[in-house]
């Protein structure tokens, strides 16, 4: 995530704007895939998921941004047709403050503990090799490299991208609920109730999750195989095949 805050203030500044001023930027998802040692992507498509999550976080975190005066749209982005990002209403002064903050600097150090299950270790499970293809439209699971195809759905359903996600960079890695949520996320969330409300954000993230692993139980070849493991406090998941 610090890269990420640094990499946005930086094209802001190649700019040569003043600091209060509120424009639009382009950051290109391509930067996140020459960034591998960091964000261990390989695809595009995974590489645009984490960008818009990052996003989503920074535009979302509520304790960061109360108390600090945010004027016009903030952080409000599209995907292109190239596969840019558009930011709009981007200021540089509010992502130099949270580049600076002690929140985002106690998430790089992993201050965030867990009962038991932390983010990115690797839950054991029977598949260990399987892995997820896409065409142009399309989004598979293969349970090994000569395996049969299984489809899942168009990739920008929810039930590809919650797989996509989940086994990236390698099946069995655990996520935040909020991270995995972020890269599911829908237009229709926006206005979801729940999920403005902090109080029962988190349950409702889950009950999404969940509901969308429901949706990809149902699909023949994975129906009994495919399933979720969350830490005993909720707060972190990953997917598992067996």
């Amino acid at each position: 995530m610090r890269w990420f805050v640094k990499r946005l203030i930086d094209i802001r500044k190649d700019l040569e704007r003043t600091p209060r001023y509120t424009s639009d930027i382009i950051f290109d998802p391509r930067e996140i895939l020459d960034e591998r040692a960091i964000f261990g992507i390989r695809t595009m498509l995974l590489a645009k998921t984490k960008a818009v999550e990052m996003l989503y976080s920074i535009q979302n975190d509520r304790v960061f941004l109360s108390g600090i005066n945010i004027h016009g749209d903030y952080l409000k982005h599209s995907v292109q047709g190239n596969g840019r990002i558009k930011i709009i209403g981007y200021q540089t002064e509010i992502l130099d403050k949270y580049l600076n903050s002690t929140r985002l600097k106690n998430n790089q150090s992993n201050a965030n503990t867990f009962e038991d299950l932390k983010e990115n270790q690797v839950i054991e499970m029977a598949q260990k090799n399987a892995s997820v293809t896409t065409t142009r439209e399309y989004g598979y699971l293969k349970y090994y490299q000569q395996g049969q195809r299984i489809t899942i759905g168009k990739i920008t359903t929810r039930a590809y991208r919650l797989v996509a996600t989940l086994f990236e960079p390698q099946p069995g890695i655990l996520k935040t609920v909020e991270g995995v949520f972020n890269a599911i996320r829908l237009p229709r969330d926006d206005k979801d109730l729940k999920l403005k409300d902090e109080a029962s954000k988190a349950n409702r993230q889950r009950t999404i999750i969940d509901n969308t692993m429901k949706e990809l139980q149902k699909i023949e070849g994975l129906t009994g195989h495919i399933s979720l493991k969350y830490s005993n406090s909720k707060n972190v998941v990953a997917i598992k095949l067996d």
